[in-house]
């Protein structure tokens, strides 16, 4: 049996804690965490400790939690904008890479030095022989949602038209308005419609943008195919979590998506699964980002970079999609309404 693979957690007080829980249910040994100073640390590691019993190492010094001789891999769940020096500390230590959406965002660099980044990063990944993946796990609700298309309507869809409505609670995490929605947000749907649309890519020239201070709705046409293919994100940052809405439109038929938790015979830990919803009709399943850790851990143990849910290749396809159209959409004047410049 070979050993399971040990993993870092950049970051454990967000979204880091979800990954956190998922690699220990999955058998792999979650084998240290970072904050950024002692207090959050030790307040990351107690939550990982009630959450699953974490026994790891708790650091907030980066050089010895990146150096570490005992970590396999890391799981850069970070703020944005040190996704790129912590991800690129990663791979010349010889860890294999999982990074939180989006693979980074840096507003002072602007576009070609975001791309430029991100380069370096897969650059980097491929001379250590190490996988880098990204996090944007609704890629892996393409199949089901197609599947769950075909048992409600008795037929194959057309993907003729796409809509994507995703929501996202919290205060906002910089001055940059609908922008700044669009970077946390937009990775999402870009890589749900890139694994619907496979090998298309987004006509900038017919991007045009309707915003607010907290939301956007973005029009495009997919090209795909030799044919176009007309696609709506709409993205919002709302008050009330509980109130958040992602929904998956395809040629007028609306999925929802919905989080459950299933609850085993005679009680004890429930496991979190992933719904879609269209009444009467549901899909219930492996929840979304349980899939992306999964197969990154995967991938990570194999030295497979394919076997990933998002590679780092397909990562940066779809993050020169999201750079371009917010410099098309945001730092141009835009063509519907909104604000000027990248509010």
């Amino acid at each position: 049996m070979s050993a399971p693979l040990r993993v870092g957690i950049a970051g454990a007080r967000g979204i880091g804690r979800h990954q956190a829980k998922w690699f220990a249910q999955l058998g792999c040994e979650v084998a240290a965490l970072y904050g950024t100073s002692a207090a959050s640390a030790e307040a990351a590691a107690a939550e990982l400790r009630k959450l699953f019993g974490f026994r790891g190492r708790v650091e907030w010094d980066w050089d010895r939690f990146v150096q570490a001789p005992d970590l396999d891999a890391i799981s850069v769940c970070s703020p944005p904008g040190a996704h790129a020096a912590n991800a690129m500390a990663a791979l010349r230590a010889g860890k294999h890479v999982l990074c939180e959406k989006p693979l980074l965002w840096d507003w002072e660099i602007g576009p070609a030095g975001m791309l430029d980044s991100a380069r370096a990063l897969l650059g980097a990944a491929a001379s250590a022989g190490r996988v880098l993946a990204v996090n944007a796990q609704y890629p892996a609700a393409a199949a089901p949602l197609l599947q769950l298309f075909r048992r409600a309507n008795n037929r194959e869809p057309e993907l003729r038209r796409l809509v994507f409505r995703m929501e996202t609670a919290g205060t906002p995490r910089s001055a940059h308005g609908a922008a700044e929605v669009w970077a946390d947000l937009g990775p999402h749907p870009l890589a749900v419609v890139d694994r619907l649309l496979p090998g298309g890519a987004p006509d900038l020239g017919s991007a045009r943008r309707e915003s607010h201070e907290s939301d956007l709705v973005m029009h495009l046409d997919w090209v795909w195919n030799a044919g176009r293919v007309p696609v709506t994100f709409e993205l919002r940052r709302i008050k009330d979590k509980a109130a958040i809405r992602r929904e998956f439109v395809l040629d007028g038929w609306t999925a929802a998506y919905q989080g459950r938790t299933r609850v085993p015979t005679g009680g004890g830990w429930g496991e979190f699964q992933a719904a879609l919803c269209a009444p009467p009709h549901e899909w219930v399943g492996e929840d979304f980002m349980r899939a992306s850790v999964r197969c990154f851990a995967e991938a990570a143990r194999t030295g497979n970079p394919a076997l990933a849910l998002l590679p780092g290749a397909d990562a940066l396809r779809q993050f020169a999609f999201l750079v371009a159209l917010w410099e098309r959409c945001f730092l141009s004047p835009p063509t519907v309404g909104g604000y000027p410049g990248s509010r």
